[in-house]
């Protein structure tokens, strides 16, 4: 049985997504959620029924998170090893929900929301992330930058909510390059831990006995949770900012020759 929804217009970022999932969960109770831009491994679509199905039930976990970069996978292999770990931050880049956490979710928080939910926030994520965590949600809810998902990082910590992420890449995202619409720059070819498929075919099988365990709880993980809302030095951000400008140049040299 399928059902499709067509906007007649273009509502943008912020607003397209967010009343298309809004949509997804008037018809269905839970369900996976992938963009235009985001490619699956097959295991990417077994863990998010796993998943669903154990933590169904489990008002802690507020979604599943398909994406592991390089980076946070270098921090993940510090701590025990686990199939999967806690969050407090969401990624989009392929994604599982169920509609009874949806249903608290507004593209549009306002000052009230902020004003009752602040504490709440820092607490769970402690000042510094929290901090940042609001302003970007400020940022989606005025429109100042046209997003959805910062929005959903806010509610789901207001609400004391994790999210489950894999302790390897299950998607890549290719909406990188100049004709992007967003993300006009390029991503580092070894930017997704993505292993291979034999490593992918492990980490599955683990999975499934790690699911197995009734008692099994991921670990949480702050510091690659904090990893995404810490400003990096001055020296980084320059080296961040000249990476990225040789990259758009190269773009730019290719497309043209």
């Amino acid at each position: 049985d399928i059902k499709t929804r067509f906007s007649e217009v273009n509502l943008g970022c912020r607003d397209g997504v967010a009343t298309a999932i809004t949509w997804f969960f008037e018809n269905v109770s839970e369900g996976i959620i992938i963009e235009d831009d985001v490619v699956p491994y097959a295991e990417f679509f077994e863990y998010c029924q796993l998943c669903l199905a154990r933590y169904r039930s489990d008002d802690h976990i507020w979604a599943i998170s398909g994406n592991q970069t390089t980076k946070d996978q270098r921090i993940v292999e510090k701590y025990p090893p686990s199939p999967l770990h806690l969050r407090y931050n969401f990624n989009c880049w392929g994604w599982a929900t169920w509609r009874d956490r949806w249903q608290h979710y507004s593209p549009t928080l306002d000052r009230d929301w902020f004003e009752k939910n602040q504490v709440t926030v820092y607490s769970f994520c402690r000042h510094g992330p929290g901090s940042e965590i609001l302003k970007r949600a400020k940022l989606g809810s005025s429109k100042e930058v046209d997003t959805w998902d910062y929005q959903v990082n806010a509610v789901a910590a207001s609400r004391m909510q994790y999210s489950v992420h894999p302790a390897i890449a299950l998607t890549r995202n290719v909406g990188f390059g100049l004709d992007a619409t967003h993300t006009f720059g390029k991503l580092d070819q070894d930017y997704f831990y993505e292993g291979n498929d034999l490593i992918r075919d492990d980490w599955i099988a683990s999975l499934r006995d790690f699911l197995d365990s009734p008692n099994a709880l991921p670990p949480f993980i702050r510091e690659v949770s904090d990893l995404a809302y810490l400003k990096p030095s001055i020296f980084l951000r320059f080296k961040s900012l000249c990476k990225k400008m040789l990259n758009t140049l190269r773009n730019l040299f290719l497309k043209i020759f």
